[in-house]
């Protein structure tokens, strides 16, 4: 079963810091140590300073002797990464002039940064190796982590809990930021799209009328607003009941018209729309079911016989779409 590595930019971000209110909002419990922190513009301000101290704290003496980082930006939208996880912070931003001298001091702010075992260094870490650090701009999601790393191996994100899609028996696969600033990933009943807090922006109905169909793999935001995703199909292939029982020891299926079968899985090429209608499909068994294709003979191979997709990629400005 094939593993990947997703790099990318902080695109992700962009939608967060295109806001105008303060975030992290007050007692916000976030999700990540990579922080999008925004504030209200301040006419003719020539900086701002940001103080970050741990803990809930009120007042603003136990503040200043508690901060820890101190830093200073010319824009109102501010990205900064936190020590640790499952931590609680409060910060403040200082409006300064030309002069550097503060001009506008506004309240202490609140928030705090979660836990989940995915990021718990006792328990997982990752390691990255001397020829990626031509790459250490860049953040990365091994698949099944559910965890994006930063190229020094540091946890700075996760997925949170998500009702229906993390229940303990879920395998979540193709987690990765696309170029709307969202992440996109999948579970064998569903495909869903959220953005950087977790919120759920858009979830594909299950993803069949049999149990035993799942999605798989990958799955894709395409330019034109529609997903693309694997998906999968229980097929019948026609079998020699003699040859078959001797080797398996299984009852016996039978279709419709009485021939010995054995139910295999297909791959399902699905483009769904915003809505989450099947607007086109590709299905495998329509063009690999041919006795080319399938060794049949033998029903040592019977278990073999499921075309397996792996991944695809859509070449959408030609129309072409490459499968393995």
């Amino acid at each position: 079963m094939r593993k990947r590595i997703y790099l990318f930019p902080l695109l992700f971000l962009l939608p967060l810091l295109s806001l105008a209110q303060i975030k992290p909002a007050e007692g916000d419990t976030v999700n990540y140590r990579l922080v999008g922190f925004t504030f209200p513009a301040e006419e003719n301000a020539a900086a701002y300073k940001l103080e970050i101290a741990n803990g809930i704290i009120n007042n603003s003496v136990d503040f200043v002797a508690g901060i820890f980082s101190t830093s200073q930006y010319n824009s109102n939208k501010i990205i900064a990464t936190l020590p640790e996880f499952g931590k609680s912070y409060t910060w403040r931003i200082t409006v300064l002039d030309k002069k550097n001298k503060a001009r506008k001091t506004l309240p202490l702010n609140h928030f705090n940064i979660g836990m989940l075992p995915y990021v718990d260094t006792a328990l997982n870490r990752l390691l990255i190796i001397d020829s990626a650090k031509k790459h250490k701009d860049m953040y990365i999601i091994p698949d099944y982590t559910k965890v994006m790393y930063d190229m020094n191996g540091n946890a700075l994100w996760y997925l949170p809990e998500i009702p229906g899609a993390m229940d303990r028996f879920a395998e979540i696969r193709d987690l990765k930021a696309t170029r709307y600033g969202t992440f996109t990933f999948l579970s064998q009943e569903s495909v869903y799209e959220i953005n950087y807090d977790g919120k759920v922006l858009w979830k594909s109905a299950s993803s069949g009328v049999d149990s035993l169909d799942f999605y798989h793999h990958e799955f894709t935001h395409l330019n034109n607003g529609h997903y693309m995703v694997a998906n999968n199909e229980l097929v019948n292939i026609k079998v020699d009941k003699t040859k078959v029982d001797s080797v398996f020891k299984l009852p016996t299926m039978y279709d419709e018209q009485g021939n010995a079968i054995r139910k295999i899985h297909m791959a399902v090429l699905q483009e769904l729309d915003s809505s989450g209608k099947i607007v086109w499909e590709w299905k495998s068994a329509k063009y690999l079911m041919g006795d080319t294709n399938f060794v049949k003979t033998n029903p040592m191979y019977l278990h073999e016989l499921s075309p397996h997709m792996n991944s695809f990629y859509y070449d959408e400005p030609n129309e072409v779409i490459y499968m393995s």
